[in-house]
């Protein structure tokens, strides 16, 4: 698999031609054909330069490496579940993570893995170590996550959960307002903003109906998500239906049968895991960043050279936005009841 590096030269200031940039997602075939996030050069940004083989020290290729040192980590953890310590599964998140951002083919795969990886953490420590474990995973201080653990003193991984979905949440919703002068191809952002817009209001209906544990809070962020992925997006179809049919049975007993796992399973588990696999199969094609002209036509006047470097940092940050926020919704579909086995996500 070849990992692209992309170098920035400085334009001349005094270069009046107009740049349309078009990032477009190049994927070799040395791993899989699934296409996701790697920046290329599409010839109409002719300063954007692109050397092909990215190497380590070694002379590895940095995907392959970073690919075979979670493998590695991942078949020591299967093969002695009994003995995997906290920094096994520590070692083995961060692993997942770098192949998520160095192998835009295996970008489900890592995320799959760096969850449960996560999720296996958590549920692995017990008393203030997991509070501490529980800050490192979400970034914040135990101050900010007080007031959860004093709602959820019986389930902490629920309240655990929660605070990584809202820092996906912020951080999925700062970024695309901060770069509100790019959009990305149509079509997988819309069915991601399906596949939030539907969670929305599923858990708004069990909101409603005061199910313990999900307040009306988590409905209006994936709400806003939805909205958020659709300003984000270039011209087309909008997909969402705002409204969307859950039995009544399901809604009287709390659970519904889950047809990956063929378990019944608690709703709310079930309406996280879907979103999940919709926003992982949404991510697993070709993504193109460009500019809105519409928005970006106050800034006619910047300069070349840090407008084309926006644009890559832009892609870069959305990508990694959308990675925390695919992973929280796997985090909180584990901390609700779903199975997690990887084949029911990996399918």
């Amino acid at each position: 698999m070849q990992t692209l590096y992309v170098l920035l030269k400085a334009v001349r200031t005094n270069a009046k031609r107009s740049i349309k940039i078009a990032l477009k997602i190049f994927v070799c075939a040395l791993l899989t054909p699934t296409l996701v996030f790697t920046l290329a050069s599409c010839g109409t940004l002719q300063n954007i330069h692109v050397d092909h083989t990215v190497k380590s020290t070694s002379g590895e290729n940095i995907c392959a490496k970073a690919y075979r040192l979670a493998q590695k980590n991942q078949q020591f953890i299967e093969n002695n579940v009994n003995n995997v310590s906290t920094s096994d599964l520590e070692s083995s998140a961060k692993e997942w993570e770098t192949v998520a951002q160095q192998c835009p083919g295996r970008l489900s795969e890592s995320i799959v893995y760096s969850a449960k990886a996560k999720w296996e953490i958590l549920s692995k420590e017990s008393g203030n170590n997991k509070s501490k474990i529980a800050e490192e995973i979400a970034g914040t201080s135990d101050e900010e996550n007080a007031y959860e653990s004093a709602e959820n003193q019986e389930n902490p991984e629920s309240s655990i959960t929660h605070q990584l979905e809202r820092n996906a949440y912020i951080q999925f919703t700062k970024t695309v307002k901060h770069y509100n002068n790019f959009q990305w191809t149509h079509h997988p952002l819309a069915n991601a903003a399906a596949a939030e817009d539907q969670l929305a209001f599923i858990l708004q209906t069990l909101a409603a109906k005061k199910v313990p544990g999900l307040p009306l809070e988590y409905s209006d962020m994936a709400s806003t998500n939805a909205q958020t992925f659709m300003n984000a997006s270039g011209k087309g179809d909008d997909l969402r239906k705002k409204i969307y049919e859950i039995p009544s049975d399901a809604l009287e007993s709390g659970k519904a049968q889950d047809k990956a796992s063929g378990k019944d399973l608690p709703i709310a588990a079930i309406a996280y895991m879907d979103c999940a696999r919709t926003e992982l199969t949404a991510f697993n094609q070709i993504i193109v960043i460009e500019e809105n002209k519409t928005k970006s036509a106050s800034k006619n006047n910047r300069d070349e050279t840090s407008y084309e470097y926006s644009a890559v940092q832009a892609h870069k940050d959305f990508k990694d936005a959308v990675i925390k926020l695919i992973t929280s919704r796997l985090l909180r579909a584990y901390a609700l009841g779903y199975p997690t086995d990887t084949n029911l996500v990996l399918k």
